[in-house]
């Protein structure tokens, strides 16, 4: 690294050492840029490359499973392998050798690529593409340590798909790379039984109630997050299929401690990853997970619950919800009128999660957007509020209104016409269900941006 200084100009380069050598190869290429300047009126601050700032509003790790690649396409640093080469070709995880990598295309970039072996790429969600299958000699790791750190605030969301019940599958584990830790907290997020779980350390663990197995070969979505830095374990919430979950802790004698991870975890899906032995022995009953995952990712701050909707609602293979707003809800393509050619029923009322019961007239009152995102999915609400479920009322954009998009980060409706040569696609994408012609619940809040107008 180096540091030049003028009198109005701090610049930080990155290098990178390459070479054949595992180590003194004597040759760096730049490969990060940090350049604050206040030669003008106001101070600029360019980045780039591994000096980029960090930007904690979009993913900080992203997994897609669209595409593997053998270890040593993407250098880590300090990931040497068996110290022949500067980038190893193969290592060990959990007594498994691991060959292959797979691309982080989160913020965190390549030094959060995951070491994989024995992962399978199968036809996925529909729409959704590619996922990621599991056995038990599968494993799916992160080199670098963190991101969970101290009592930093994280979010994890994932789908998952599986059939086996047995036991307590690992979908989600941070936990120290070395030795036994009694004093700092790991997280673990399994299905015992079928029944989500997570684990904050080996007295603190929470499992969902009012549900039955959700380990039914059907897709289903799932998020943790933590409402503020260095929260009660028992403030962490937990979301199934979109809606948030009632938990009750699994030790009830124990104290409700304030987390703080281990400084020096590293994360893994599917199984323990890196982890020390001693302290997975803290979790001896757990064992590594038996079917499939996709869209695996990692926020570094709280995820609100217009968010956990709209990645809950993503090319969901999965239509109806674990619990419900209404008696048996289904979702269903959405209803477009031009405000006249269909009504509101004056005398239907709904209950809300929350259990306050609205009627039709309340889409219109305040936040209109995310409340069709959250209620007009389900054909009851929508059959009886067919206007204020339209796609169409206003023909206008709300500008309050942002969504998620499926690489985490957050947009509003002139995200859609920014890039020319990519309008068609983000549409399509957005704009329309799978389908492409029937217009999606997120279009009724960008209609003009969407060209779902009349006059466009």
């Amino acid at each position: 690294m180096t540091v030049g200084i003028t009198d109005d100009q701090i610049h930080v380069k990155h290098y990178n050492e390459i070479g054949d050598k595992w180590k003194f190869n004597n040759q760096y290429e730049e490969d990060g840029s940090l350049r604050i300047s206040k030669s003008s009126e106001e101070i600029s601050i360019e980045s780039s490359g591994e000096l980029e700032l960090l930007d904690d509003s979009v993913a900080l790790i992203r997994f897609d499973f669209e595409e593997i690649t053998p270890l040593g396409t993407r250098q880590v640093l300090g990931f040497h392998g068996d110290k022949t080469a500067l980038m190893a070709n193969s290592i060990d995880i959990d007594e498994v050798t691991c060959t292959d990598g797979l691309e982080n295309l989160g913020s965190f970039g390549k030094q959060y690529d995951a070491q994989i072996g024995n992962v399978q790429l199968v036809e996925g969600r529909p729409g959704g593409g590619r996922s990621a299958r599991f056995t038990n000699d599968s494993r799916l790791a992160i080199f670098a340590m963190g991101p969970l750190s101290g009592g930093q605030v994280v979010s994890v969301s994932l789908w998952f798909k599986t059939s086996h019940t047995e036991k307590d599958m690992v979908l989600v584990y941070s936990g120290q790379r070395w030795g036994p830790s009694t004093q700092k907290d790991q997280l673990a997020i399994t299905l015992r039984n079928g029944i989500p779980t997570f684990h904050i350390s080996r007295d603190q663990a929470y499992t969902v109630t009012g549900i039955s197995s959700i380990a039914d070969m059907n897709w289903h979505h799932l998020v943790l997050t933590m409402p503020k830095q260095s929260c009660l374990s028992s403030e962490i919430q937990l979301y199934i299929d979109g809606y948030r979950a009632s938990l009750e802790t699994m030790m009830p004698s124990s104290p409700d401690n304030h987390v703080f991870f281990s400084t020096q975890g590293r994360m893994s899906f599917g199984g323990f990853g890196y982890s020390s032995k001693a302290t997975r022995k803290i979790y001896k009953d757990m064992v590594p997970y038996m079917g499939e995952l996709d869209e695996v990712t990692v926020w570094s701050r709280t995820l609100s619950i217009e968010e956990i909707i709209i990645l809950a609602s993503l090319n969901t293979a999965s239509p109806e919800p674990i619990s419900s707003p209404s008696s048996n809800p289904t979702k269903s393509p959405v209803i477009v009128c031009d405000g006249n050619n269909c009504t509101d029923d004056e005398t239907f009322t709904f209950p809300l999660n929350n259990g306050k019961v609205k009627n039709c007239a309340w889409f219109g009152k305040n936040n209109t957007g995310r409340r069709k995102s959250k209620y007009c999915e389900y054909e009851e609400i929508k059959s009886a509020c067919q206007k204020s479920c339209s796609a169409i009322v206003s023909c206008q954009d709300d500008p309050d209104f942002t969504f998620s998009l499926s690489n985490g980060n957050t947009q509003n409706c002139s995200w859609f016409n920014k890039n020319e040569e990519k309008i068609i696609t983000r549409k399509d994408r957005y704009c329309y269900e799978d389908d492409r012609s029937t217009p999606s619940v997120l279009a009724g809040s960008c209609a003009r941006s969407c060209g779902l107008c009349t006059d466009d």
